[in-house]
């Protein structure tokens, strides 16, 4: 073995040094790539984390974006242990890497041309801190990328190509028809995994694909998967008018808009809202003009959606149809005009009607319905100029139709005009301007028969004559005219001519002696009994219905019923309200909430009720009346709740009796009307928020809403209690009322008495100053022609009592209700203790006697604090008797106030009785009526009403425990079963219900 190694030849050793020359370069460049771009990486980090505890450090830290900055946080750590072999140098080095090549649009090319995969650039701190400033006040969702990296969308190409792609599928599979399910699968499929479509939309392609494939699937009657391929494509975006008409839209819409022969109220609003939006496709042009047959679809599609009450669908319909209309005639104008009279666009209505409605040739029913409407809307804004040009046009297109127009339409407008101004000759003049149209008009003698009406209203029964002489000339006399003659009746009944309207009322009836005009002889009867009411005794008024009922056949009427009921009720007379009633019924008129609500109101009214006892015989009658529901109606709740929130001095308790009507009642909130306004007025007053009280009443009137002296006397307190002395809005709200007419007498009372209060304070004034300021206050209100109410008298008699000025008290009573006219007969309790407190101050027994005579002719019921004043004057003079330091005119002051206390007990034991008999008879009276209704209905109800009334006044008792007599109860504190079968007990009021 030789000892020396073979030596390699230069060659090779040259071979070899540049071997390892390369491999080590290699190494090194491919060791400073990495390292160079794990630097950038790390320096980039290490900002981005200094900036996070920056952020971090704020007082706004603590947002959205903190989770979304902690996450960060961890990838820095993982980073920063990535770089563990890296000397401390390398890692927080800031030296730039140099580059020599250029950067192409796909990455790094070198100077040899090769390209090298390019990071993509880390942000700069400026533009990171910004970023997650942004973050801080955007939410960060699960699905977003931290460091706030956008959802890299596919390229436009890629997705075109997908079209492309799912565009020759479905062309593929439709070439064979047993294919054509594979093929619609495919493009649902497509679809639901989410096809990108960019914002050029679906590529030609693909349309074509989807319109042969919606073809294929109509031609096989594959019609949900035809109706799926257009609703894919609609919601791509919009599309081509041309593209919508290759998928025959009208075939779609007329099928969902089809209703089965068996069902013609089975159209589903889904289907409706669903043909509608199709109707209702945008495109990417302007729309050209409409086919015949869409434009017919449109109108069916409006018919639907005012059938279904859709009415801004209708008009959004309706304003597609006009745009594409072109040339032909508008359609669906009719419409229009429901959904825009319905939707409150009132001062649009004429606008349509006169521009668009008369270039239609409508059918009879059509017309008059669309001339209801639109008078209706034109009256509701008040313009008498467009509501007469709308009748002259209407007459117009009748001529042309060969139509009538409605008599009710001239009616409305002449009525308006004399109703809102009350100027004959106005009123005339528009119905001479009118009169042509009669020729037109169906019944016109109505026309006539109401500007006779107007004339007698107005006094002046020559014209009413004229008019009813130039209308015989045209139109003979006819049974149906009865309302005509009714109007002469009315005038003679405003001479005081009874007579002469018995005499009317008797040629009547024999003009038309049939049941069919029942109706209009009690219409033409309700005016003539109003105006005997005003001047006759209540048996005379009684009599007088007797009259006209028994011997003329005149049908009485719920107005006829309720009158008596209520003039009965003002003079406490329950026996004869009874017999009233019972002789109504017999004669056919039916007990109504009407009935019941007049008597709730003269319970608390005139027999002093207390609110529990109403709302006690309010739930008997509601348990007996539970199946009837027209025994009780939207107004007994209101009227329940204004009983409740009078004579209440407790805020608590007040509360208490709301919270339980509250429950009662079944509206969901109260309607912006008259009512609605008093009673929300009422109840923010009640609960002290004067603020509350006043916004609704400003509101009431920017609404123009029909306001009465109640509203007025309302706001007046609430002002008087927000603004306490200062009367400036007050009394603006005052004038405002009495330049519209309304009675502001109450209002003023209420001001005059709130100053006196204020500014006359015991001792706070002279006697003789507040005297004289009462006596100029009243001629003032004198000689504005106000009324002065009896409380202005009553309250400064009060303030002087007060003051112990007894003598002062009685001579400026007196004083004043002889100015006044202030009859006896209308005193009632607050003047009556005031009276009586003067009275014992100045121990005049004659006085006493004199206000306890008034209070029992007056039919008042004491109360306690009136029993309490004899009370204590009783203790008070016979302690002095006791004392030895006594009069004869004293002995006769004891007896008189004992006596006093006597008669009062009695009145007080009287007016109990009275509550218990007429709570008894009110619940027979319903009673009775309920019975009467079940038997027109088919159906039975029976009852017993026991002699003792007390048992409305009691607890019901527990669902568990037994009825014992003397209790009470009701139908809704029983359960089902009990509800429908309940034993009568002796002595108790029990509702047996039967189907």
């Amino acid at each position: 073995m030789p000892t020396t190694l073979p030596v390699p030849s230069k060659g090779a050793l040259r071979v070899l040094r540049n071997l390892a020359l390369g491999t080590s370069c290699t190494l090194a460049l491919s060791a400073g790539l990495l390292t160079e771009d794990r630097r950038r990486r790390i320096h980039a980090a290490r900002e981005v984390h200094d900036n996070a505890k920056k952020l971090k450090s704020s007082r706004k830290y603590h947002s959205t974006g903190t989770t979304a900055i902690e996450a960060f946080e961890d990838k820095l750590l993982r980073y920063r242990d990535d770089a563990f072999w890296l000397p401390s140098n390398v890692s927080k080095s800031t030296i730039p890497r140099v580059i020599t090549g250029g950067v192409g649009k796909d990455g790094y090319v070198g100077q040899d041309g090769s390209r090298a995969f390019t990071p993509t650039p880390l942000p700069t701190r400026r533009k990171m801190i910004a970023r997650f400033s942004f973050w801080q006040h955007v939410e960060t969702k699960p699905s977003q990328k931290l460091l706030g990296i956008a959802h890299l969308e596919p390229p436009r190409q890629s997705s075109h190509n997908r079209q492309h792609k799912l565009a020759a599928d479905v062309t593929k599979l439709l070439e064979q028809p047993e294919n054509i399910d594979e093929a619609a699968s495919r493009f649902f499929e497509a679809f639901e995994e989410g096809l990108s479509i960019d914002d050029l939309g679906i590529l030609q392609p693909l349309m074509d694909a989807a319109v042969r494939l919606a073809n294929a699937c109509e031609a096989q009657s594959k019609f949900d998967s035809s109706e799926k391929v257009f609703e894919i494509i609609l919601g791509t975006g919009t599309i081509h008018e041309a593209h919508f008409y290759l998928f025959h839209p009208e075939a779609i819409i007329h099928r969902l808009l089809k209703r089965p022969s068996s069902d013609l109220d089975s159209l589903q609003p889904e289907k409706l809202r669903k043909a509608s939006s199709i109707f209702l496709t945008k495109f990417k042009e302007k729309p050209k003009t409409m086919s015949t047959r869409l434009q017919s679809l449109g109108e069916r599609l409006c018919e639907e959606s005012c059938r279904y009450k859709l009415y801004d669908l209708a008009l959004d319909i309706y304003t597609r149809m006009e745009s594409s209309r072109g040339d032909a005639p508008p359609r669906a104008v009719h419409h229009l005009i429901t959904a825009a009279h319905m939707k409150g666009h009132h001062k649009k209505v004429f606008r349509y009607f006169h521009k668009l409605y008369t270039q239609t040739t409508p059918d009879q029913l059509q017309f008059i319905n669309v001339g209801n409407l639109t008078i209706e809307s034109i009256l509701k804004t008040g313009k008498m100029g467009q509501a007469e040009e709308a009748l002259i046009a209407a007459g117009k297109m009748a001529e042309n139709s060969n139509i009538s127009i409605s008599i009710t339409w001239l009616l409305k407008v002449l009525g308006h005009e004399w109703r809102t101004r009350r100027d004959l000759e106005r009123t005339r003049a528009l119905f001479g301007r009118l009169e042509p149209l009669t020729l037109v008009a169906q019944r016109p003698q109505a026309f006539y028969g109401a500007m006779i009406q107007f004339c007698i209203e107005a006094n002046d029964e020559a014209i009413a004559l004229s008019y009813y002489e130039t209308m015989r000339r045209s139109w003979p006399s006819v049974p149906g005219d009865v309302r005509i003659y009714g109007h002469f009746a009315l005038a003679k009944a405003m001479r005081k001519d009874w007579l002469g309207v018995e005499d009317d009322f008797r040629q009547m009836r024999k003009a038309s002696p049939g049941h069919e005009h029942d109706q209009e002889f009690s219409a033409v009867f309700t005016p003539v009994l109003k105006l005997y009411v005003q001047s006759h005794s209540l048996g005379e008024t009684e009599q007088f219905i007797r009259l006209f009922v028994d011997e003329l056949r005149i049908k009485p009427s719920g107005y006829m019923m309720n009158i008596m009921v209520d003039a009965y009720g003002n003079v406490k007379e329950i026996d004869s309200l009874d017999r009233w009633i019972r002789y109504a019924v017999a004669a056919g008129c039916r007990v109504d909430s009407v009935t019941l609500n007049t008597i709730l109101n003269k319970c608390s009214e005139k027999w002093d009720f207390a609110f529990w006892d109403v709302f006690r015989l309010y739930q008997s009658v509601r348990a007996l009346g539970s199946r009837h529901s027209r025994i009780i109606d939207k107004d007994t709740v209101p009227i329940l709740r204004r009983i409740a929130m009078s004579n209440c001095s407790s805020q608590a308790e007040l509360a208490r009796r709301l919270e339980i009507l509250k429950s009662l009642d079944n509206k969901s909130g109260d309607h912006l009307d008259s009512k609605g306004v008093l009673r929300a007025m009422k109840i923010t007053l009640a609960k002290t928020n004067p603020i509350a009280t006043l916004k609704i009443y400003k509101r009431a009137k920017v609404d123009e809403v029909l306001l009465e002296s109640k509203h007025l006397n309302l706001a007046v307190k609430a002002s008087l209690q927000l603004h306490g002395a200062n009367i400036e809005e007050t009394s603006r709200h005052v004038q405002d009322a009495q330049a519209i007419g309304l009675d502001v007498s109450p209002a003023i009372a209420l001001i005059v008495v709130h100053q006196m209060t204020t500014m006359y304070r015991e001792g706070n004034s002279e006697n003789r100053q507040l005297i004289e300021l009462a006596e100029s206050t009243i001629s003032a209100l004198d000689r504005c022609g106000l009324e002065v109410p009896t409380c202005v008298v009553t309250h400064v008699a009060s303030i002087l009592e007060r003051r112990g000025h007894f003598r002062l008290c009685i001579e400026f009573w007196d004083a004043m209700s002889c100015r006044l006219s202030i009859h006896p007969s209308s005193f009632d309790l607050v003047t009556l203790t005031v009276l009586l407190k003067a009275y014992i101050g100045l121990e005049d027994h004659i006085g006493v006697r004199w206000v306890i005579k008034s209070l029992s002719a007056n039919k008042l019921r004491p109360d306690a604090r009136f029993r309490l004043l004899l009370k204590n004057a009783r203790r008070t003079t016979s302690t002095r008797l006791m004392s030895g330091n006594s009069s004869n005119n004293m002995y006769q002051f004891l007896d008189v106030l004992i006596e006093a206390i006597e008669t009062t007990r009695l009145l007080r034991k009287e007016a109990a009785d009275d509550q218990k008999e007429v709570a008894f008879k009110t619940i027979k009276i319903m009673e009775k009526a309920i019975a009467d209704e079940a038997v027109r209905q088919g159906s039975s109800v029976s009852f017993e009403v026991s002699q003792r009334t007390d048992v409305i006044m009691k607890t019901p008792p527990s669902k568990s425990s037994s009825i014992e007599v003397g209790e009470s109860w009701m139908a809704e504190d029983l359960d089902e079963g009990a509800r429908h079968e309940l034993k009568v007990l002796p002595g108790k009021l029990v509702g047996v219900v039967a189907g």
